[in-house]
């Protein structure tokens, strides 16, 4: 009983002395405003300067104090490692076990030592992850079905000692979100973050099985510059924020690549991995990294599936086709061709995972007899040499930044009373990639433009007037092969400038949405498309105060250099509703575009709209317009 007595007393005169300690000394001070402390507790300054964390869980904080307070933090920590009786988290555990990287902070850093306590859950934690040596920052290529995949998808690789790296494992970041969510309801609370964000792990096998098969999304691996020991202390890290608390998610800012990199930066405060001004995009993240000199070790490239097959398939003889789709549509085909042999197998592994492994029993027996065939063959070298290198389109850190300032000259022919005159334009764009950007590090054939807001200037009238805002648009034009029959589709709404009615100062609040099919011809480097579309327009000069109707698009891209693209368009609107007005508007669209580098482009842009019911209204536009990228 007295020695329980002695104890106690002990533990609080360490408790009391360690408290004045800290307000008396000035280097536990300088330990709690150090980055590496700061970075551990996930602190971030606000837009009024504020500085806490971004933590959402009150579990976290040992400190009533701690979400704004690192010193108190600090304290309150040291405190807590020597306990005897205190469990944390969901786990109940001691607080060594809790948190194993900030123990290893105050051993490492501050050179303090503790009694050390047994883990056995931490244990089988990191046991999963079989002697972690090096991560890798993985990016997934955008998914053009998919609007909340368009932008592409980051997660973390742990690397072990194993060969097969097919058997290391994952770790993702993303939104808890129930099945049966309702669309409305998952873009709502996504941006508001109202969903809990989630840490899990999966086998890496499982996520290439997801993603390049299933979904045919390229995969970069971003093997990166961490010590076998600072690997061990990132996984401590993510134990101790995913068992102790939970981030709110929130698509355009904290979200999978934010939260990875913020844990990255923990470990490695030198790095500067999560300034950015107003939303993270998963591959403006891997620019992010690759900013830090010796960040990123190695980078190591799985194409997709289909990548594979078509890489095979464009490498056919005319003969060699036909024998391919004899192949893969009769069962007991036979060929002496290697190529057309490997590319059928190819497919039939494509086509299995399309199927979920259901496949006829035509295509059992055809890719049997495929399997059985190339295999007599032995080894083809010829086979390989044929093939040419996948290139690297789809690597992210290689393309423009998303951020865009546009200064524009226009030239403009009107049969109204404004006649011709000239306009000067200011545009900026926070992003992020349009149909006549270089394709390099984006997905071919996608744009996404939001927001982004244009200023003119009438040099003629000698006014100012807001041009455009767009809200959000978006087009996905995937080509349809015999791989793929995915629709083309678009999305648009924002604020635009009427002229088809006599108007130079008339915007309209607008909403356009789209489906079709889109198509190659000759090339990929060729795509032709078309979609039928409905719109819906509100101003208070029209008559009712808005206009509907369907319309139809149709067009091509012609992208005959890497640095060059050209667009040709139609688009028709039928007005449904309206008396005064032009019923059927027509325009007509040219546009040309040249990637002078990275981030600087010329573009140039014929517009002639034509109201079928109105000649007399008719006008065109020419525009010579230069872009500057950056971040």
């Amino acid at each position: 009983m007295k020695f329980t007595c002695l104890l106690i007393f002990s533990y609080c005169v360490f408790s009391s002395t360690l408290a004045t300690a800290a307000e008396l000394s000035p280097e536990l001070k300088a330990m709690a405003q150090s980055k590496e402390w700061k970075n551990l507790l996930h602190y971030k300054k606000n837009d009024w300067g504020v500085e806490r964390s971004l933590l959402d869980g009150s579990g976290f904080f040992l400190s009533p104090k701690g979400r704004k307070d690192p010193l108190a933090e600090l304290e309150a920590t040291i405190e807590a490692m020597s306990s005897l009786t205190l469990k944390l988290g969901k786990y109940k555990l001691h607080p060594q076990c809790a948190f194993p990287a900030r123990l290893r902070f105050l051993q490492d850093k501050m050179k303090l030592s503790f009694a050390a306590q047994p883990c056995p859950k931490l244990d089988e934690f990191m046991s999963t992850f079989q002697d972690p040596q090096t991560v890798s920052v993985v990016f997934s290529s955008a998914y053009p079905n998919n609007p909340g995949s368009m932008f592409g998808h980051t997660f973390l690789k742990i690397n072990s000692k194993k060969k097969a790296d097919l058997k290391d494992v994952g770790i993702n970041f993303a939104a808890y979100v129930s099945d049966d969510e309702n669309p409305f309801a998952f873009i709502y609370f996504g941006i508001m973050g109202g969903y809990r964000g989630q840490w899990s792990t999966e086998n890496y096998y499982e996520k290439v099985k997801t993603y390049i098969q299933g979904e045919n999304r390229d995969l970069w691996e971003y093997e990166i510059n961490l010590t076998p020991d600072e690997t061990k202390r990132l996984l401590y890290h993510f134990w101790e924020l995913e068992t102790n608390s939970h981030f709110d998610y929130y698509f355009f800012d904290e979200n999978c690549s934010y939260q990875i990199l913020a844990a990255m930066e923990a470990i490695k405060p030198e790095w500067d991995l999560t300034n950015h001004t107003i939303y993270f995009i998963p591959g403006e993240s891997i620019k992010f990294i690759n900013r830090n000199p010796g960040a990123v070790k190695d980078v190591h490239f799985r194409p997709s599936l289909q990548r594979l097959v078509m890489q095979r398939y464009e490498a056919l003889t005319k003969e060699e086709k036909k024998d391919f789709f004899k192949l893969i549509k009769k069962s007991g085909q036979t060929s002496s061709y290697p190529l057309s042999l490997e590319t059928a197998m190819v497919y039939f592994d494509f086509i299995t995972v399309k199927k979920k492994g259901r496949l006829t029993a035509q295509e059992k027996a055809s890719q049997l007899s495929v399997l059985s065939q190339r295999a007599a063959l032995g080894p083809q070298p010829e086979v390989t040499n044929r093939l040419k290198p996948i290139t690297s389109e789809t690597r992210p850190e290689l393309g423009h930044d998303s951020y865009t300032m546009n200064l524009s000259q226009t030239f403009r022919h009107r049969e109204d009373r404004y006649g011709d005159g000239t306009t000067t334009n200011f545009k900026m764009r926070s992003s992020y990639h349009d149909l006549m950007n270089k394709d390099l590090g984006f997905k071919r054939y996608s744009h996404i433009e939001f927001p982004s807001i244009e200023f003119q200037y009438d040099s003629d009238l000698k006014t100012l007037r807001l041009n455009e805002l767009a809200a959000l648009n978006i087009t996905s034009l995937p080509p349809i092969n015999f791989l793929s029959h995915a629709p083309a589709w678009k999305l648009e709404s924002g604020i635009y400038t009427a002229r088809d009615y006599g108007c130079l100062n008339c915007r309209h609040v607008y909403t356009e949405v789209g489906g079709g099919a889109a198509g190659n011809i000759f090339t990929q480097d060729y795509l032709i498309y078309a979609m039928a579309t409905g719109r819906g327009e509100a101003y208070d000069k029209l008559d009712r105060g808005y206009r509907y109707g369907p319309g139809f698009e149709a067009g091509t891209l012609l992208n005959p250099s890497e640095n060059m693209k050209f667009r040709l368009a139609f688009k028709q609107f039928w007005d449904v509703d309206q008396d005064s007005r032009s019923r059927i508007l027509q325009n007509y669209l040219f546009q040309y575009s040249h990637s002078l580098a990275r981030n600087y482009e010329l573009r140039t842009t014929i517009n002639f709209l034509y109201p079928v019911d109105h000649p007399e209204l008719r006008n065109s536009q020419g525009t010579l317009e230069f872009i500057y990228f950056f971040n």
